[in-house]
């Protein structure tokens, strides 16, 4: 019932469920009850399993981290800072991280180890997140792992997190956020779109092979020929590039083994999250 509860997107649906598979019939409010019941149990058993760590060390351990609203109800976001024209808001941020190790397939690509991803999520601020993080790393091996490898969007808070609770960790940031940002900056340089989707067809392919220098002085010097207003929104789209330029040598980390895409963390904020908040009547 409790396996039931959390994997369908609504306890309704967890009751047709257990009749359809099991032939049982159980209510939707008889599912809720049970789930409730158990819920801190499992929170309990989340924070204290293999306290002692794994017995033996990993070679390279993953740790990933995003952000993602969910909408609530007015009472709930009372001095919530939002992006309302008045400044109100309808959504509030929930915060959430994985940890898994990874091994190699056939081919020598980097794949998760089966059951060995882990997630953790909060209303609260980032410190809270950074704690639970901690916790959840140490339990999955970051004491003794071989390489730890932090993988995000770019976003200045991941990395201050990363600095302070994982400092010898390899930074990353995410390949398809780079290549979003990218996108933006091609369309800048260049308004007519045939010749922006081209430019960033073979920029984009650039950027994975560790051409990122050549791209951002090629930028500064089409940047010169512009007028002072498009100049400017130029250097504004490069600043992400500068001040993540180290977190962006793909080819390198790809060589490594290492993933470049955060694929874990989204597909958690899209089903861990997602299913669980923003389905039709949940609150």
């Amino acid at each position: 019932m409790c396996w039931a509860g959390a994997m369908d997107p609504s306890f309704g649906q967890a009751s047709e469920t257990l009749l359809r598979f099991a032939g049982l019939s159980i209510p939707s409010t008889q599912i809720q009850r049970v789930v409730k019941h158990y819920a801190p149990h499992a929170a309990s058993w989340k924070g204290t399993r293999h306290v002692a760590g794994p017995k033996k060390s990993v070679p390279i351990l993953n740790i990933q981290t995003d952000m993602t609203g969910i909408p609530m109800r007015p009472e709930e976001l009372v001095d919530i800072k939002g992006k309302q024209p008045d400044g109100s808001a309808k959504t509030r941020q929930v915060k959430i991280g994985c940890v898994f190790t990874q091994s190699l397939d056939s081919k020598g690509r980097p794949q998760r180890d089966p059951l060995s991803s882990s997630y953790v999520s909060t209303f609260g601020e980032v410190s809270d997140l950074s704690a639970m993080l901690y916790s959840e790393a140490l339990k999955a091996g970051y004491a003794t792992a071989g390489a730890t490898v932090f993988l995000g969007d770019g976003a200045e808070w991941i990395w201050n997190m990363a600095k302070d609770r994982f400092s010898d960790a390899v930074q990353i940031v995410d390949f398809y956020h780079a290549c979003e940002h990218l996108h933006s900056l091609c369309q800048t340089l260049d308004p007519n779109p045939n010749h922006a989707a081209a430019l960033f067809k073979d920029w984009r392919r650039r950027l994975k092979n560790n051409g990122l220098p050549r791209i951002i002085k090629e930028t500064q010097q089409r940047a010169a020929l512009f007028g002072r207003t498009r100049r400017k929104a130029v250097d504004e789209q490069l600043h992400y590039f500068l001040n993540n330029a180290p977190r962006m040598t793909y080819r390198t980390f790809r060589r490594k083994g290492y993933f470049i895409g955060s694929g874990a963390v989204e597909g958690a904020c899209r089903h861990i999250v997602c299913q669980r908040t923003k389905l039709s009547g949940m609150r």
